[in-house]
């Protein structure tokens, strides 16, 4: 199945969101499409189709869409990072605690690693 795309902001800059929970995208859909052309992907082969979409700018990643939850999910936004260090990655997650949220924080590379 292919990835569910917004039209409307064609010609703009291109984000993917990455969730299974699908009914979130209407709601980034009426927030986002008037600035950004806007793609879903729910299955492994779209995120790998879209990771190698050149024309993709960013991905709001849903870290507890793969995986057993979002530890899982910052494995996946490394591997994505080694391939396409050119995009911007955003992520999100339900997962509220703390020690997760400082942990991961402290995980992520910096510019000058």
């Amino acid at each position: 199945m292919p990835a569910e795309r917004n039209e409307s902001g064609a010609g703009q800059y291109s984000i993917a969101i990455i969730t299974l929970d699908e009914s979130v995208f209407p709601e980034m859909r009426r927030s986002l499409a008037s600035e950004f052309h806007l793609t879903l992907a729910t299955t492994e082969q779209q995120i790998k189709n879209l990771v190698e979409d050149l024309e993709l700018h960013c991905i709001l990643f849903d870290l507890d869409s793969v995986g057993e939850g979002a530890s899982d999910g910052i494995d996946v936004l490394k591997e994505i990072r080694a391939i396409r260090d050119d995009l911007v990655l955003m992520a999100m997650t339900q997962s509220a605690t703390e020690v997760f949220r400082c942990a991961q924080v402290r995980r992520a590379p910096t510019s000058s690693s």
